[in-house]
């Protein structure tokens, strides 16, 4: 497992490469040259305002994440070597309105954090291709709730709570896509697990595909949040800059750069 403080500089490290964060530091630094030198500082801003109407297009989005990972959907003829679905964790947020229907709306113990959107979209596919297969499922999340929960914990309480399905394994102390595979692997292979299906985002599919194949398990990608065609319906409406689409931009630049990072860091090869 990787040092805290490999992580915890990897991720401050984020907040200046992935955007928002290098977008504001240009039009930041702009601004201040704008008095002393107005040329460069009237370039700075300009660079700045044009990366982020180009990064809130959707051909560009799009561009972006068919770089990082362009996986097509699953197939059901493509699991019948399957012994088991993991669903990776993505992210928490905060949900106070659950504790309503919980019946203890009062209660400051009752956690109020679920998993966050990327994490429910990976959640339902599992559930679904579980129902679909019959093959059993495991959770693979850390330390990631508001209230020090972890991850595969809400994910869990999720699927059960909606789903009327949980998972057969919990994995609770992974940080990262590679601890997600380093950890899981031992608690399948206990269960002589080989082959696994892997539910995760689509433009995040390659690296974790690297490092659960390092661990000795074949796994089949099961992508979820697959861009529609660009050009499809009304398609004029993607040629609009939206939020939506600089989300997307976003994502897909922090998975290039975490498969960069893979490259120059490659996951330990571990014997099955």
């Amino acid at each position: 497992m990787q040092s805290d403080w490999v992580i915890a500089l990897r991720e401050s490290a984020h907040v200046f490469l992935v955007p928002p964060g290098p977008l504001l530091v240009l039009l930041v630094a702009g601004l201040l040259l704008l008095r002393r030198k107005p040329k460069a500082g009237r370039a700075l801003v300009g660079t700045g305002t044009i990366l982020f109407l180009l990064l809130s297009l959707a051909p560009v989005s799009r561009a972006l994440t068919d770089l990082a990972g362009d996986y097509p959907p699953l197939r059901l003829a493509d699991v019948r070597a399957a012994q088991a679905i993991v669903v990776l964790a993505g992210e928490a947020r905060s949900a106070p309105e659950d504790r309503i229907w919980d019946g203890a709306a009062r209660n400051p113990q009752l956690p109020d954090d679920t998993v966050g959107d990327l994490t429910l979209a990976r959640l339902r596919y599992g559930v679904l291709l579980a129902r679909r297969t019959g093959l059993p499922m495991l959770f693979t999340g850390g330390e990631g709730g508001l209230h020090h929960r972890a991850l595969a914990e809400l994910m869990q309480r999720r699927a059960i709570g909606d789903y009327g399905v949980g998972a057969r394994w919990l994995e609770t102390r992974s940080r990262n896509t590679r601890e997600n595979a380093q950890l899981s692997a031992p608690i399948l292979r206990a269960a002589g697990v080989r082959t696994i299906v892997l539910v995760t985002d689509d433009n995040h599919m390659r690296r974790a595909m690297r490092e659960f194949a390092a661990t000795g398990l074949h796994a089949i990608p099961a992508p979820v949040r697959i861009p529609p065609p660009i050009f499809a319906g009304r398609w004029w409406k993607n040629l609009r800059p939206g939020l939506g689409a600089f989300c997307n931009s976003s994502l897909a630049i922090y998975e290039l750069l975490g498969q960069a990072a893979q490259v120059v860091s490659p996951p330990p090869e571990q014997k099955p």
